[in-house]
């Protein structure tokens, strides 16, 4: 069985579909950093199943898929897919090649696969089990799984060693088996809660069956009776009808007469009222327009006069503006005249500007020659200058070069001086380390012997902490025992809570009644009565049926739940109105006093006020015993006119006849329910005490432990300390030793350097007197370049001093011909300004005259619009007139049809008086109508509400043979009475809930086989887990043994189980101490030998049990040369039973490789797949190295 090849498409850098095909051997798989060889191993844990997504480098599940670069898009899924040859079988399953395929979508959606077919990870999982091959198994190997084996994170090297033990397989069917077992024990919990549950209604169940055959066969006797009693009261009912339903009749013909006449009156008065109303509105019509003409005529009025006001507004406007335009044509003509002014200036100012002119012009010529004179001197000079400086520069650097020389003979006699002084302090310094080397030795066996006593103390330390922890074990054990009992109350208190919500063991039909909310209905018997523990039972015979009566505020609230069972069909219900029995007197029962009775059940039991003759009317006339000898004592005594009840529920009735027997034993009755509640929820209180007392206890003995772990752990780190100042201690001898060794060859060296220093001194001298000749020659060809230098300079002087003159005049001029070019510009400006004046001037004269024109225009019109409310006024006055003639006439109108409706209301009044006598006459033959239809409705309701019958259906049953007796009826009742409340649904009820509790009884016994099986199933799976894990773990601690030997060339190493009569949780130490090293801790070994020694530990576990392929990822890069090279070697040898996958940058590993695959990102963000010779490798990686 090996690896044949993996297929990626879409994952991490591999965007296109890329197959690695592997053999059997060593497969080297190399690359630079970043070029995507990890993203191999990466897609063979993912495919494996692995969920965590920070162990593939990422946050969530679409980090895995090719995220796109700048030329390529990013995918919405990806795959991958391993190919495992398994021809030899060892998978469990009919193919001699298997493929393992897993897909992720961006959604997030993932899905896996078997030779392609749609599965669940758990199927790859068991598929793999026992194979080593697995995301937890030790077939994939990284640095960080490395680090895990050596870390103090148990949980982890301790799943490595369970895949290689084997025992994974069996710890992976115990977690499924111990899951079952789980709950199967909860099923098996809620079946005993519902069977306990039904055990307790089948019996009482049982009773009301019986009780209801018994009511049935007396309410058939009954209802022939009463029915056959109901329809000779319907048919003298009926017979009274028909008499009254005549006079009614006769008296309806005389009120339909009166009404008539009343009718047509009030037809007469309608019209009239309607011709009233008419006049009215039309009076009111005319009031109207009157006094919206008069507001009219007013408005106008004042419209007229504000016209006049305007037309004199408007007159003084046309004289202002005649008067403005005059002034404004004078201003525009004194403008004028001085524009003709400013315009003479200017013409003057442009003569004098062209005069000076010329004159400038004249100046500038002689400057402008004088100036070229001066530049050819300048030139000149500047080249001489540039001369001597270039002379003068040469001349300073080898003044520069000689002043270096000297300060060279200067340092080198000065460093003469100092190596002298080295060399004794040299001499010194070797002293120095010779004592401190003394001074270390003796440290270190003063921090040895402080090691010895704080590992001593430590181990005080951990005794103490185990008996906490033994303290801590007892607690938590009584903890769990508490939790069991609270949960097991719980459950109790759970039941009979609901019991008491959902009402159990009361009639369906006082259920329905209670939770109906109908008004008056108060509460049942049961829920009124509290009673006291020994009493409940002889309370609970004494009520029998009448302990579901429901109380209600009246017999109307009573009729009202009676319809409602009745309309529902919800079964049967007996009431108790208050109003009623709180008018009754009861006589409590006369008796002597025995030393065997309790007392009156009324006096026992407690209520609240309001009920008390609720309380009394049923237990008022019961006396209650201790035993059955009492009640037959006290039976004789009272001549049994009572009913007396004992303590254990008999019963000797009034008359003599006695109820009695067994009563089942943890039946809970209705009255003892609320109690129970109490007692568990007290219990449950002590309990959560109990618990709360022994969480502290246990929090307390944690602390101690913590304490002690602190402490150890402050011994520990003082080992620590000691061990590493001990290691620093040897490293500082090591170092004095080293230093005495390199002082010597520093004092050697010291005199070599000084030999040299003198022979440099002389060589530099001959060099300076060489550069001083050279400096001699330089400042002659300065002092002739400066001589020419004077000369040019005279000549330059005299130009520049005629050149000042010239420019003085030319300034002269100029300053003048800026004056008059600003005075010209002034003047321009201010014609400018006059010229605008008179523009404005005229705009405005233009603005008078247009609003002049205008203001005519609108008094013209305000004459016309005068003149013409004028004659509006005079034809309003005119039409006010004729409305005040017409208002006058309409009010004669209206008196005249006031006075003719008051006569037609008078005889109307007349009318309705004769109508309301006649009325009443026939409203009291239609109350003894109605008196006779209710008593015939009555019977009706009487026949629905018991027995369910219209007159119809009962005339079925009429009996012409049957003599009717009251008293037989009554009798029939009182029996009814005394069976009590009866639960008809009962008969079903008994039927279903046998049939239920046969049912559960079977599960019950099914699933308590279940657990039995199942813990020994688990029990025998733990047996073999710890056989098979010690086999295992001895033979790979052989391995390891020698494994280590081979690779660190010596040196010792074991594995240890810490607690061995814990085998299967036991954390595994490992111990290792390389050669000529005696640590005490493996945290003191360097990076190379921690990796070293993991990697011991995975190769003799891949001695002990092969995986059939491995994948490494870069588990050697820790490792020096030497150390590679026997890491090669070992991997070689174990490659004949284990196919290795190595993803690795060092050569030594990729020598001893069958097969080299190269990984390169010749596309940034793509990887892509090479076949490598090992040549092209070694070339790889030097150019990797210069890189």
């Amino acid at each position: 069985m090996y690896l044949k090849k993996i297929e990626l498409k879409g994952f991490k850098s591999f965007p296109y579909k890329t197959t690695i095909e592997f053999n059997g051997g060593i497969t080297s798989v190399v690359g630079p950093n970043g070029s995507g060889k990890s993203n191999i191993s990466d897609a063979v844990r993912w495919v494996l199943g692995e969920q965590r997504m920070k162990s593939l480098r990422g946050e969530k599940l679409e980090d895995v898929i090719f995220g796109g670069t700048q030329e390529k898009k990013a995918m919405s899924y990806c795959e991958v897919a391993l190919t495992i040859d398994n021809q030899d079988s060892i998978m469990d399953i009919d193919f001699s090649e298997v493929t393992v395929k897993r897909r992720a979508y961006k959604s997030g959606e993932s899905q896996f696969y078997i030779n392609n077919e749609q599965c669940r990870l758990r199927d790859i999982k068991e598929l793999l089990l026992d194979t080593g091959i697995g995301k937890e198994g030790y077939s994939i190997i990284e640095q960080g799984k490395i680090d895990e084996i050596l870390s103090s994170n148990s949980a982890s090297r301790r799943r490595i060693f369970d895949e290689a033990s084997g025992i994974s397989k069996y710890r992976y069917k115990k977690d499924e088996a111990q899951r079952k077992l789980n709950k199967t024990s909860e099923n098996l919990e809620r079946i005993y809660d519902v069977f306990f549950e039904i055990e307790k209604q089948i019996s009482p169940l049982e009773k009301q069956m019986k009780k209801a055959v018994k009511y049935k066969t007396l309410s058939k006797e009954l209802k022939s009776l009463e029915v056959n009693s109901f329809i000779n009261q319907v048919e003298k009912t009926r017979s009274r009808l028909s008499e009254l339903f005549e006079s009614e009749k006769k008296l309806i013909e005389q009120i339909d007469s009166i009404r008539a006449k009343k009718e047509s009156d009030h037809e007469e008065l309608e019209k009239l009222k309607k011709l009233c109303d008419e006049i009215s509105h039309m009076h009111q019509k005319l009031q109207k327009e009157e006094y919206e003409t008069m507001e009219l005529l007013e408005r106008k009025k004042s419209e007229i006069g504000i016209l006049k006001e305007k037309e004199s507004s408007i007159l003084a406007g046309i004289i202002r503006n005649e008067s403005e335009a005059e002034s404004l044509e004078k201003s525009t003509e004194k403008s004028k005249a001085d524009s003709e002014k400013i315009k003479e200036y200017i013409n003057e100012y442009s003569k004098k500007i062209d005069e000076l002119s010329e004159k400038r012009k004249s100046i500038e010529a002689h400057i402008k020659n004088h100036n070229e004179t001066i530049e050819k001197a300048e030139t000149e000079m500047e080249d001489l200058k540039d001369g001597i400086l270039d002379i003068v520069d040469e001349k300073n650097k080898k003044l520069l070069k000689i002043s270096s020389l000297e300060a060279s003979v200067e340092a080198m006699r000065e460093r003469k001086s100092a190596i002298e002084a080295e060399i004794n302090e040299v001499g010194s310094e070797k002293d120095n380390k010779t004592e401190e080397l003394g001074s270390i030795e003796a440290e270190v066996k003063s921090a040895s012997d402080q090691l010895n006593e704080i590992s001593s103390l430590r181990e005080s330390l951990d005794n103490e902490k185990a008996r906490h922890s033994e303290d801590i074990e007892t607690i938590v054990k009584d903890i769990n025992r508490i939790n069991l009992d609270i949960k097991g109350n719980s459950s109790k208190l759970k039941i009979y809570e609901s019991m008491e919500r959902q009402l159990e063991g009361f009639n369906r039909g006082v259920k329905e009644v209670l939770k109906s909310g109908i008004a008056g209905v108060q509460d049942v018997v049961a829920n009124i009565l509290g009673v006291e523990k020994e009493y409940e039972i002889a309370i609970e015979t004494a009520l029998g049926g009448a302990i579901q009566n429901i109380i209600t505020s009246d017999e109307y609230a009573a009729k009202k739940a009676i319809e409602y069972l009745k309309k529902n069909n919800f079964g049967r219900a007996t009431f108790l109105p208050l109003n009623i029995f709180s008018k009754k007197s009861f006589k409590k029962p006369e008796f002597e006093k025995d030393e065997g009775i309790l007392g009156v059940a009324s006096d026992i039991v407690e209520c609240s006020s309001e009920y008390v003759c609720i309380r009394d009317s049923l237990l008022g006339r019961v006396i209650i015993v201790k035993d059955m000898d009492c009640a037959i004592r006290t039976g004789r005594k009272t001549g049994h006119k009572y009913k007396i009840v004992t303590l254990d529920g008999q019963v000797l009735n009034p008359g003599g006849s006695l109820t009695g027997g067994a009563l089942r034993k943890n039946s809970d009755g209705i009255l003892s329910r609320g109690r129970i509640i109490q007692e568990i929820s007290d219990m449950l209180q002590k309990l959560d005490g109990d618990l709360n007392s022994n969480i502290t206890r246990e929090a307390e003995l944690k602390s101690k432990m913590d304490e002690k772990r602190i402490q150890i752990e402050q011994h520990e780190k003082s080992i620590k300390e000691n061990e590493k100042s001990i290691m620093l201690l040897q490293n500082k001898a090591a170092n004095a030793a080293s230093g005495i060794k390199e002082l010597d060859e520093k004092k050697a060296r010291l005199e070599r350097e000084q030999g040299s220093i003198q022979e440099n001194i002389s060589s530099i001298q001959a060099m300076r007197e060489k550069l001083g000749e050279d400096i001699k020659v330089l400042e002659t060809e300065i002092e002739k370049s400066q001589e020419r230098l004077k000369e040019l300079s005279s000549c330059s002087r005299d130009s520049a001093t005629n050149t000042k003159e010239y420019e003085i005049s030319l300034n002269e001029v100029v300053i003048e011909m800026t004056k008059l070019q600003s005075e010209r510009s002034n003047s321009i400006r201010e014609k400018e300004r006059v010229d605008g004046e008179i523009e404005k001037y005229a705009m405005l004269i233009r603005q008078r005259k247009n609003e002049s024109m205008s203001l005519q225009s609108g008094m013209e019109k305000i004459k016309y619009s005068t003149s013409q409310l004028r004659e509006q006024v005079e034809k309003d006055n005119e039409m006010l007139g004729k409305m005040k003639t017409e208002i006058s006439k309409l009010l004669s109108q209206k008196s005249e049809a006031d006075v003719k409706k008051d006569a037609v209301e008078k005889a109307m009044n007349s009318y309705e008086s004769e109508y309301m006598a006649q009325k009443e006459q026939q409203l009291n033959v239609r109350t003894k109508i109605q008196e006779a239809e209710s008593k015939q409705e009555n019977i009706f309701e009487k026949m629905l509400d018991i027995y369910m019958l219209t007159y119809e259906d009962a005339l079925e049953l009429k009996d012409e043979n049957l003599n009717i007796s009251q008293q037989e009826i009554k009798r029939l009742k009182a029996s009814l009475r005394e069976i009590g409340n009866v639960n008809l649904d009962s008969i079903d009820e008994y039927g279903k809930v046998k049939e239920r509790h046969d049912f559960y009884k079977e599960q019950k016994q099914d699933l308590e086989n279940a657990v039995e099986n199942l813990t020994g199933i688990i029990k025998n799976m733990e047996s073999s887990m710890v056989n098979e894990f010690k086999e295992k773990f001895e033979s790979i601690n052989e391995r390891f043994k020698e494994v280590f030997c081979e690779l660190f060339g010596g040196g010792s190493a074991s594995l240890k189980l810490l607690d061995p009569a814990d085998i299967l949780q036991s954390d595994i130490e490992i111990v290792a101490k390389p050669p000529g090293k005696n640590l005490k801790n493996i945290n003191l070994m360097s990076g190379g030998e921690k990796s070293l020694t993991a990697i011991a530990v995975i190769f003799a576990i891949l001695l002990t049990r092969p995986t059939p392929f491995c994948i490494l990822d870069e588990i050697e890069a820790a490792l020096d040369d030497s150390n590679i090279y026997r890491f090669g070697e070992f991997l070689k040898r174990l490659s004949d039973r284990t196919q290795f996958i190595a993803i690795t940058h060092r050569m030594g590993t990729m020598e001893v490789s069958d097969y080299i695959y190269g990984v390169t990102m010749e596309e940034s963000g793509i990887s892509n797949i090479l076949t490598l010779k090992l040549e092209e490798v070694k070339d790889f990686e030097r150019e990797e190295k210069i890189g």
